[in-house]
């Protein structure tokens, strides 16, 4: 064990996506304090790389091969950030994207998930952006058709982070209320369920 709690509920000091740098010492973000930190995985110390990211939500770090450290921040921004001094700077950006996790391949490549969708992307170097899989749901649960805005038969689906909308005969997406992690919106989708015009989630 290195740490042996990284914070009391609700849990503001947790630590997520880490790496390991060149230095040995263990990187890590901590989403909802918005800095980087250092650990030594001996002691468990740890101290601030920087805590300038307030409000975005860093997700997880890398190291590429020439040692540099990235950051994936949860509404699709990729940046680069300088160890010694905390300085920062934005590498591409993903629209629509709410990033988690990422990882280098042996050519520098970045892939990097987006845990709204499922969806998985490719950063080149020089950070242009394909998209390896398109994504859709990751987890669906209940299930209930319903009249729809458009006044024919909808397939609502709760997708965890989302609530989704279908049309019942061609499968085609007609909406999705996604969950506003900074409050509001759909959270925790699992189920759904008719209500008259409603649904119950």
């Amino acid at each position: 064990v290195v740490i042996p709690d990284s914070g009391a509920a609700p849990f503001a000091g947790q630590l997520n996506g880490l790496d390991f740098g060149p230095d040995s010492m263990l990187y890590a973000p901590q989403p909802f304090l918005g800095t980087i930190v250092r650990i030594d995985p001996d002691t468990g110390a740890m101290e601030v790389v920087t805590d300038a990211l307030a409000g975005l939500a860093p997700t997880s770090v890398e190291f590429d091969s020439q040692g540099n450290l990235y950051a994936s921040l949860f509404a699709g921004t990729i940046i680069r950030i300088d160890t010694d001094t905390g300085a920062r700077q934005v590498v591409t950006e993903i629209s629509d994207a709410i990033l988690d996790n990422m990882v280098f391949d042996a050519r520098d490549r970045l892939y990097v998930s987006n845990s709204d969708d499922g969806a998985v992307y490719a950063v080149a170097p020089g950070g242009g952006v394909r998209t390896l899989s398109p994504g859709g749901l990751i987890l669906p649960g209940g299930i209930a058709v319903m009249e729809g805005d458009s006044g024919r038969g909808s397939l609502f689906v709760a997708d965890v982070w989302k609530l989704a909308e279908f049309d019942a005969s061609s499968g085609r997406l007609l909406d999705v209320d996604r969950q506003s992690r900074a409050g509001g919106g759909i959270i925790e989708s699992f189920t759904v369920a008719p209500d008259g015009g409603n649904g119950v989630i």
